[in-house]
């Protein structure tokens, strides 16, 4: 089972585009599927409990890999996926077209 988890996650990770203002929606879907994938969409949606070092490495690395414009990277949050999600978040949120 072990082999088919990684065989998907690798596929999983291959497939989520570049993040952009046109794409962002699907992008998100599919970096939450990801998060879903390895247990963790309740801890990174609710920031508890806390990740261990390192899944919170893994997920910093393939988002920023994601991720563009690369602005949203800071210092103060390149460590921290909860803090890089929440600029994500607070990044493209605000910037969607209210309905």
């Amino acid at each position: 089972m072990d082999e088919i988890k990684a065989t998907i996650l690798k596929t999983t990770i291959k497939s989520i585009p570049m993040s952009t203002e046109e794409n962002f929606s699907s992008w998100q879907t599919r970096i939450t599927a990801l998060f879903k994938l390895g247990g963790l969409k309740e801890k990174m949606m609710n920031g508890e409990p806390p990740l261990d070092d390192t899944d919170n490495t893994i997920l910093c690395t393939i988002i920023i890999a994601k991720i563009s414009p690369s602005n949203i990277v800071t210092l103060s949050n390149e460590d921290n996926v909860i803090d890089l999600w929440k600029a994500i978040m607070k990044r493209f949120i605000s910037s969607e077209p209210s309905n």
